[in-house]
């Protein structure tokens, strides 16, 4: 009989929960596939107090694989910033609701909860885009602003403890270290992201169009992601701003909220656009993946990123994609074969790429964007992690990142 892997996830996640991004959709698709060899246990926070309280421990599932759950926190608005930030909420609710980590691979999505937890235990830490973008102006992370204490504290947790560049970075951080360090892409769901047929795209896309009462000739660029300063959504805002003002016919939507989003809904009554700017907030998975497919274009204008997990599920769904050259993007996007690469920050320049797929749809077909992804299935991406655990699980060594 294969013995077990204990693996314990320590983030302020809610599986039944409200909250999007993609470190979420990383542990999600993590527990979902897991072999049965692997026992996991969620240390995260509720949205929920009655139904899901905190400090109940419990045997949850996720499309059907248990999974244990054990929430230390309560998260009211996971999507909204608080005065407390959360993984300080979840740090605290750690120390709170102390639980048994005997045995158990200790899995970090965040440096915070790593502070508090056993030091004994085997430790894996997932570094979710270049950390050598950490001192950009636009990162809106509170430790941007004391990145010498954040750094202090992670030469004392790696030596005790994964983008392609934020590889580097640490190996060239940490020479002695450098072994430790293994990159995995973003990867995508092809069950829940695939495109439609020709027929059904059309027909689903005027049933859209026909419920929010715009022209069935409608052109709908989509962005997915938090409406964060990382994301850069007013640039978005004015490079759609610039499209709209050569082709009529376009009309953005927008899943996600944030912060920005108030100045966001301002700047489309400030310029007129509010009939051709559709805010549709935080949705489930399932239903992205359908606009996703009814879609003309992706759109995303981040000042940084790592391999965003929107852009590779947007090509999954066969829609092309535009996106400013930031961290790995471009191992997903291939320019003018499933999309556009720009390394110009300029509305224009990025709205004429954009309004560029758009005139030209037969170069950027959907079987052409589908096919980019096929190195970033879920599994082929999973199995790989699934491996290293495997071996980490019953190596002498104590940590990785």
């Amino acid at each position: 009989m294969t013995p077990k892997i204990n693996i314990a996830i320590i983030h302020p996640l809610d599986p039944f929960g409200s909250k999007i991004g993609g470190i979420e959709r990383h542990i999600e698709g993590f527990i979902k596939k897991a072999p049965n060899e692997f026992s996991i246990t969620l240390v995260g926070c509720t949205e929920d107090k009655k139904s899901r309280p905190v400090g109940r421990f419990s045997e949850m599932s996720l499309e059907r694989r248990p999974f244990f759950y054990y929430p230390v926190c309560w998260i009211k608005d996971p999507n909204r910033r608080a005065l407390l930030p959360h993984t300080l909420a979840h740090t605290i609710g750690l120390l709170r609701q102390r639980l048994n980590y005997a045995e158990m691979i200790l899995q970090f999505h965040r440096i915070e909860p790593s502070i508090v937890s056993p030091r004994k235990n085997k430790r894996v830490l997932f570094v979710h885009g270049d950390i050598s973008d950490f001192y950009d102006n636009l990162n809106s992370s509170k430790w941007a602003k004391l990145p010498g204490l954040y750094f202090a504290i992670e030469r004392h947790l790696i030596k005790r403890m994964q983008n392609e560049n934020g590889i580097k970075f640490y190996r060239k951080t940490y020479p002695q270290l450098s072994e430790r360090f293994v990159f995995f892409p973003s990867w995508v769901d092809e069950a829940v992201f695939y495109p439609y047929s020709k027929d059904k795209k059309m027909e689903r896309k005027s049933s859209f169009l026909e419920e929010r009462r715009l022209p069935s000739s409608t052109q709908i660029i989509l962005f997915v992601g938090r409406l964060e300063l990382q994301k850069d959504p007013m640039l978005l805002m004015e490079t759609f701003k610039y499209i709209h003002s050569k082709d009529e016919k376009t009309t953005l939507v927008i899943i996600g909220t944030g912060f920005l989003q108030d100045h966001m809904v301002e700047y489309t009554k400030r310029n007129h656009l509010e009939d051709h700017v559709i805010f549709l907030g935080a949705l489930p998975q399932g239903d992205v993946a359908g606009i996703m497919r009814i879609s003309d274009v992706f759109l995303m204008t981040s000042s940084f990123e790592g391999m965003p997990y929107a852009v590779v599920e947007a090509l999954a769904s066969g829609l092309p994609a535009v996106s400013t050259d930031v961290g790995s993007v471009s191992k997903a996007i291939v320019d003018t074969v499933s999309g556009r690469l720009i390394c110009s920050r300029a509305p224009e320049v990025i709205g004429d790429a954009v309004l560029s797929v758009v005139k030209d749809k037969a170069i950027y077909t959907p079987e052409k964007c589908n096919s980019a992804i096929h190195s970033f299935t879920s599994n082929k991406v999973l199995n790989d992690i699934y491996k290293f655990y495997e071996r980490f699980a019953f190596s002498g060594d104590s940590s990785a990142s």
